[in-house]
């Protein structure tokens, strides 16, 4: 069965986005691959006043459907400091939840360390470990602290690369992976 699309002609672009979360969500659920679904937007600071349209697609958080977010995500958490057209358009959304998360916040730091510390990543030759501290010193220093790019960098070392030969990845190599990923 094929995907909902998102049509930019739609009528509703946010019961448009709706159908496609929904359909999206059906398919990883039929593949096994879990019942959530998360859509992130990165870049909300980045968003130039003539594509600030993308925000009519953010549907309501009541109209979601259960276990499906929407996380939207910014370099700058600080709305004084974000173009006047995104600030307004935040304004406008009825969002479920608001977090700030500071790559560098000690909080931050400390989920990221329980969450590494949890994974069986490193490969042996008995199979995998939990990572020592000195490599999730590594993994968090690589990553900036940010659990987006510890994903790339968990992935590479559980495909067998070692911790301290990994390189340091810059923004375009961590997109590209993303990108194909999908």
């Amino acid at each position: 069965k094929a995907l909902p699309r998102l049509l930019p002609d739609s009528e509703s672009k946010s019961d448009n986005m709706l159908e496609v979360l929904q359909g999206y969500k059906a398919a990883y659920t039929r593949r096994g691959e879990g019942s959530k679904l998360m859509l992130i937007l990165d870049g909300l600071d980045e968003i130039p006043a003539d594509q600030a349209d993308v925000f009519e697609y953010i549907p309501r958080s009541e109209d979601m459907p259960e276990n499906v977010y929407i996380l939207l995500t910014a370099r700058n958490s600080e709305r004084e400091q974000l173009a006047p057209h995104v600030v307004e358009a935040l304004n406008k959304l009825s969002i479920g939840c608001h977090y700030e998360v500071m790559p560098d916040s000690p909080e931050n730091q400390a989920t990221l360390r329980t969450y590494l510390s949890q994974q069986d990543m490193v490969k042996t030759e008995r199979g995998f470990r939990r990572p020592a501290n000195a490599e999730i010193d590594r993994l968090l220093e690589l990553s900036g602290n940010t659990f987006i790019n510890l994903s790339v960098y968990s992935k590479l070392v559980n495909a067998g690369y070692a911790i301290d030969t990994l390189p340091e990845l810059n923004n375009e190599q961590l997109f590209s992976h993303y990108l194909s990923v999908i």
